[in-house]
């Protein structure tokens, strides 16, 4: 008896599974359908930037009950720096062709007709954004995506993309200075998650309230016999998940690879009165490589040696394995090197181990540790 209530609970267990995929492929196909319905109706030699969703005011039938998918349908980011001239005034050369004088011409769309013509999804701050983009081929048969990184690096500017991208999937510009805002006021990643998680739930709850209220007037005013087999989801679809943990440590990884010499810059011409030195090993735990010989872990440091002015700015920083004084001693040089510079006398050094280090930061640095 309980080996056929256990093959009868896998049974469900494997439908109920089924019907989710189901769901969610069919959901997916409509954004697929509706991005080639815009595609179709764009008009003119040079397509729009922006398509954002009709307004849920407008409906084609108001003797039809509302469509819940209307309610959730994406904005698309149509992207075609050729047609748009956006780049170079519309000319732009086959990064493959040996020939440079061979330019890439507009071909179709990555509108969801295939798995190879898949758009790509974005995080944006609300709702889902795709980024739909036009595949351009030369007269030697060669086809680049007009978001290949060959034609991105074109742009004089990163900040004129209106979208960053990773291998699987991508953000709007807009939300990575989100990001990267957050991350500049100290929130910690695993907070910037949860609030944008908490944005997309509220546009998720506001449109499905929103389509609930039209239900419940149209069936008052049209004939009670109505179809009324459409129903809004019950849990927000998969593309209106937030980032992930390590995918926003990639926005943040990103910007301070962007700005790494104004960083370096702002740091060389920050002045202090007194400083604190200290090492912290929580920064360092999970840095390293995997050993080819074997694939185990390697650490390459335990710790990172941080000085900050009495603002709690970092003057300078240094990932160490150990904790000895010789580690840093190039470190504390060159800011000493810098102090001489400025005419910038430091008057208290704080350190965490001044019985050992004494001496060496009265050497470098200053008098009184």
């Amino acid at each position: 008896m309980a080996d056929k209530l256990y093959s009868v609970l896998l049974v469900l267990i494997a439908l109920h599974g089924s019907l989710q995929i189901a769901h969610c492929v069919s959901h997916k196909e409509k954004h697929y359908r509706y991005i080639q319905d815009v595609l179709n109706e764009v008009t003119g030699d040079v397509p729009p930037f922006i398509v954002q969703p009709p307004p849920l005011w407008f409906r084609s039938n108001l003797n039809r009950l509302p469509d819940p998918y209307h309610y959730l349908r994406p904005t698309l980011l149509l992207w075609d720096p050729v047609s748009q001239r956006t780049l170079q005034n519309g000319l732009v050369t086959c990064p493959r062709c040996d020939v440079a004088d061979i330019c890439l011409r507009p071909a179709h769309w990555k509108d969801g007709r295939n798995e190879r013509n898949a758009p790509r999804l974005l995080f944006a701050r609300n709702g889902v954004t795709y980024l739909v983009s036009r595949v351009y081929r030369c007269c030697n048969g060669h086809e680049i995506v007009a978001h290949d990184d060959s034609i991105l690096k074109r742009f004089p500017s990163k900040e004129q993309l209106p979208f960053l991208l990773s291998h699987v999937c991508g953000i709007t510009r807009d939300l990575y200075k989100d990001v990267v805002l957050y991350s500049s006021t100290g929130m910690k990643i695993e907070q910037i998650e949860c609030l944008i998680a908490q944005q997309h739930l509220e546009y998720f709850v506001e449109r499905r309230e929103m389509f609930e209220n039209e239900m419940k007037c149209q069936q008052e005013q049209i004939n009670s016999n109505a179809s009324t087999n459409s129903h809004f989801p019950i849990s927000m679809p998969d593309d209106l998940k937030a980032p992930s943990n390590d995918f926003i440590c990639q926005c943040i990884i990103h910007d301070y690879q962007q700005n790494e010499m104004l960083y370096t810059q702002c740091m060389a011409q920050t002045r202090a009165t007194w400083i604190s030195c200290d090492h912290t090993f929580k920064v360092a735990a999970n840095i390293g490589l995997l050993r080819q010989s074997d694939q185990k872990w390697e650490k390459q440091y335990d710790s990172m040696f941080c000085i900050l002015n009495e603002d709690g700015i970092v003057l300078s920083w240094q990932l160490t394995k150990g904790t000895a004084f010789d580690n840093i001693r190039d470190l504390l040089n060159n800011l000493k090197g810098r102090f001489d510079q400025q005419n910038n006398n430091v008057k208290l050094c704080i350190i965490d181990n001044c019985c050992a280090w004494r001496g060496n930061c009265k050497m470098f640095l200053v008098q009184k540790c």
